[in-house]
């Protein structure tokens, strides 16, 4: 290739020089295919199996990249007639033919010549495979046999017994030096749902054998007593208080996530029937109820009583006066170095309801002067309807009315104060 052909279009030929064979294609760039074919021969990824054994066979050194027509972009029909002038030269020099050269096609215009595999075939013809088929093709792939596996049947089995036993996700995932979403995904049962440790291979697993920095998080006499509280439906939170453990571990063995192979039978439920003092646990009950009625008295306390008020009365008055001048919740909040939420519920009756006297607004939109946010007055909403009427544009409205584009744009699209303009927003 000479430098000024580089980037141009045509013919080219990929020719052995010890044999004679010949590669024929089409370019729109000589320098871009040139590079794909070396990189796909160096690589071991080329097409043409042929011209990728003899590479490897004779070496870089006895090939040779030819430009033998050059064509142009610019006439109509490019690429068709480029097609047409290639097939011609594969004919020529015979190159389908494999005797005399590499490409795969009988023709430039079809892919008749190509082998496919088994696989590819099917999906060529669109063939749908049988269910039976399917569940073959699923089982030569499950678990180790995937191509994308990382762990073995029996690293899954140890992780799963670890699980069962309580064993810390995280924990487990150092262990064995794998990700901690890969534990979640077996413990959820959305991977390696085939294997299944037995009973008998759980009660004999010693985990103490295995160097784990944290083992079992509670004891079988833990678990048992807190299924023993479960099951005289005790509430949660205080069987998480009485055994000094989250709440969260107490719902995962309500729900039989973890600590499965604990078994309450229902001659340990009688014996712990019998000797357990049921007086601690009326104790945190009676101490829960008297922490919760605590936290609804400060909830229940409103003004300046509620230890969480930043106003005072003289404040809430000063703001509903100004509220009623209609000056904007922005402009207020930042009088009072509040936010602009804690002046719209005072303005919509939700705080300080017993000293303004505004009753609370009903659920659902709020519309028009209800609106926390309304600063704009029904008359220069009608306004802005006149004045588009008469065909001014948002930019000329904005400059007569003195107001933000923003809001003339939703008030003539309908998306704000259509109650009153009757405008409907399209969809």
């Amino acid at each position: 290739m000479n430098i000024e052909n580089k980037k141009l279009s045509g013919i080219y030929c990929i020719e052995n020089l010890i044999d004679s064979k010949k590669y024929i294609g089409s370019t729109t760039n000589f320098q871009k295919r040139y590079s794909k074919h070396l990189f796909e021969l160096k690589n071991e990824i080329h097409s043409s199996h042929h011209l990728q054994q003899a590479y490897l066979k004779y070496g870089a050194s006895n090939f040779r990249f030819d430009i033998i027509e050059l064509f142009d972009k610019e006439i109509p029909d490019f690429e068709e007639i480029l097609l047409k002038l290639e097939n011609q030269y594969i004919e020529k020099n015979e190159s389908n033919n494999k005797k005399y050269g590499y490409n795969l096609r009988i023709s430039a215009f079809s892919n008749y010549g190509i082998k496919h595999s088994l696989s590819a075939k099917t999906r060529i013809k669109g063939k749908k495979l049988s269910a039976s088929t399917k569940e073959k093709m699923s089982l030569a792939r499950q678990g180790e046999k995937h191509p994308a596996a990382k762990l073995t049947k029996q690293t899954v089995k140890e992780i799963k017994i670890l699980l069962e036993k309580g064993v810390r996700n995280t924990n487990i995932a150092k262990f064995f030096n794998i990700n901690k979403s890969s534990i979640n995904d077996i413990k959820n049962d959305n991977k390696w749902q085939s294997v299944i440790p037995t009973k008998d291979e759980i009660d004999s697993f010693d985990i103490n054998l295995l160097d784990l920095k944290a083992q079992s998080r509670l004891n079988d006499y833990q678990v048992l007593m807190i299924k023993f509280l479960l099951r005289k439906e005790i509430p949660n939170y205080i069987i998480a208080d009485y055994c000094n453990i989250s709440q969260r571990i107490v719902t995962e063995i309500k729900n039989d996530k973890t600590y499965t192979q604990v078994d309450l039978n229902d001659q340990i439920f009688n014996e712990l029937l019998e000797e357990f003092n049921f007086k601690k646990i009326e104790y945190l009950v009676k101490k829960n109820q008297e922490k919760r009625s605590k936290i609804n008295k400060v909830k229940a306390l409103v003004g300046e009583l509620n230890p969480s008020s930043k106003l005072t009365k003289e404040n809430v008055l000063e703001i509903k006066k100004l509220l009623n001048s209609g000056l904007t919740l922005q402009k207020i909040s930042n009088t009072f170095n509040v936010t602009i939420d804690c002046i719209a519920k005072i303005k919509s009756g939700d705080n300080w309801a017993h000293l303004t006297g505004i009753r609370k607004q009903r659920t659902g939109l709020l519309k028009g002067s209800k609106h926390p946010n309304f600063k704009h007055p029904d008359k220069v909403v009608l306004k802005i309807i006149e004045l588009t009427n008469i065909g001014l544009t948002t930019k000329e409205i904005c400059k007569e009315l003195t107001l933000e584009k923003t809001f003339v744009n939703r008030v003539k699209s309908g998306k704000t104060r259509s109650e009153l303009t009757l405008i409907k927003t399209r969809r």
